[in-house]
């Protein structure tokens, strides 16, 4: 049996919960992967968990990979880096393009689904290794 390592989120990011703390998972594949859980309010719960099967697919958008409905809890993958967090001064202007792109085109796909996303800043915007935005 595998283990979720949780992470929890900030005023200033996404960081670590103490080395120990961990959730049993039923999934091998998500052994030794850190995770964010996310609190759902209660009566949001179904809800948030429809919208994530129509935005499932997406490369894009990070989506929960699991959940625990009893604590209305959504489990995200872990990624390392927010916008909030890049030094934006160092990256080349294409990079910034590419940046901009990714957010505006999964913004667009999200409206394309009925979905608009009221909640836009830097730290949700997700940078992964390659500085594809999510």
């Amino acid at each position: 049996m595998g283990f979720f390592t949780p992470t929890s989120t900030s005023p200033i990011g996404q960081q670590p919960l103490p080395i120990g703390l961990q959730l049993k998972s039923p999934l091998d594949k998500h052994k030794g992967k850190q995770f964010i859980l996310k609190d759902i309010i209660p009566g949001n719960f179904d809800y948030i968990l429809s919208l994530q099967k129509h935005v499932e697919q997406s490369r894009h958008i990070r989506t929960a990979v699991d959940n625990i409905p009893k604590r209305h809890i959504l489990v995200f993958p872990y990624l390392e880096q927010g916008l909030l967090h890049i030094d934006t001064a160092a990256l080349s202007s294409l990079a910034k393009k590419v940046i901009i792109r990714n957010t505006l085109t999964n913004l667009a796909n999200l409206y394309d689904k009925h979905i608009i996303h009221t909640d836009i800043k830097p730290t949700n915007i997700i940078i992964d290794s390659f500085k594809t935005a999510k």
